[in-house]
């Protein structure tokens, strides 16, 4: 910044005002010094910012298992999420707690683990069963769905 003021001669004339500096150099050292820090700290916080990722790895199911059905380790994959609180999952620590059980609900490959899935079968409930039965296309009813109960006669041939 420059001030500039007017100045009078001793005959009483004034002369043209001259600049004057305050003295505010930036110097190249101190720019350049700033500018290393700056680039620094920006190198800090990204570094810092990369860490501070929220997701957990947690299991989820790779290929479908049968409820009643052994968990082994081909089942399993980790992938990394961020649970919300209200939900349970297997934190991907506890693999070995879930190899070799068995599966209490059927288990479709791409959903997380829970501990609830994991135990006693659950599925179907006591008294009830599931079974496959060839039926020919015209043979089923307008209607029916998978998973549709039906009740099942049997005859002698």
């Amino acid at each position: 910044m420059t001030v500039t003021a007017p100045t009078a001669t001793p005959t009483g004339q004034r002369t043209p005002a001259t600049p004057h500096v305050l003295g505010l150099r930036r110097a190249p050292r101190f720019i350049a010094l700033g500018l290393v820090l700056m680039l620094l700290f920006a190198l800090l916080f990204a570094a810092l910012a990369l860490r501070a990722d929220p997701a957990t790895p947690v299991l989820a199911v790779a290929e479908p298992v049968a409820a009643g059905q052994t968990i082994s380790d081909q089942h399993l994959t980790v992938v990394r999420v961020v649970p919300d609180a209200s939900m349970q999952v297997v934190d991907a620590a506890d693999r070995a707690t879930v190899v070799g059980r068995t599966a209490a609900v059927p288990l479709v490959a791409g959903s997380l683990l829970s501990p609830a899935h994991v135990g006693a079968q659950q599925w179907p409930p006591a008294g009830e069963a599931v079974v496959s039965v060839n039926v020919p296309i015209t043979g089923i009813p307008a209607g029916l769905a998978a998973g549709s109960p039906v009740t099942v006669l049997v005859s002698s041939p």
